[in-house]
């Protein structure tokens, strides 16, 4: 009976260590996790990728950008729309910098139709929201604020832009005329 009971023993030893490696490998993958989202990637085959790209001085990731092409502008509420929701990703830019850039598009995407007929008050408080967001970025190296600052400004030279491009378009009808 002797050898049963140390059987059983030994059955709950190494079912104990089993669960507490699982755990273990669980908590250090969670963290490895949170550490690559902080970081700006999704994975570890990113972070690798951009390693190698570095290493072999390949060109430096772009930022988000819109797939929405420049020459194509009727109006400028038509634009922001298009530019806004299209935007790219490169492999640098992702976890929670991407969270963060892709909440202020969202964000004013909803507000863009609100103030269709008034873009420079949307800019005005694009403007405002990038001033306070800016003073954090500098106190903090935070990827979600950081990438709130960078679509902050991505909308606000987008919104330059478009501004710029309908001024050209009214003046070469002007000159028709």
């Amino acid at each position: 009976m002797p050898r049963d009971r140390d059987k059983n023993n030994n059955h709950d030893l190494i079912n104990d260590l089993v669960e507490l490696a699982d755990q273990t490998i669980s908590t250090v993958k969670d963290n490895v996790d949170e550490s690559l989202k902080k970081s700006g990637y999704d994975n570890m085959g990113e972070l690798l990728s951009d390693g190698i790209d570095r290493a072999f001085g390949k060109r430096k990731p772009e930022k988000p950008y819109s797939t929405h092409s420049h020459n194509v502008i009727t109006t400028r509420f038509d634009y922001m729309k298009q530019v806004m929701s299209n935007i790219q990703y490169g492999r640098r830019y992702r976890g929670y910098y991407r969270d963060g850039y892709e909440n202020v598009i969202t964000t004013y995407l909803q507000e863009l139709e609100t103030y269709k007929d008034d873009l420079e008050f949307f800019e005005s408080s694009i403007r405002h929201e990038l001033s306070k967001v800016a003073k954090n970025v500098r106190n903090s190296r935070n990827k979600y604020r950081e990438g709130q600052k960078d679509a902050l400004e991505y909308i606000l030279s987008e919104l330059h832009y478009s501004k710029s491009q309908i001024m050209r378009k009214i003046q070469r009808e002007l000159v028709k005329k």
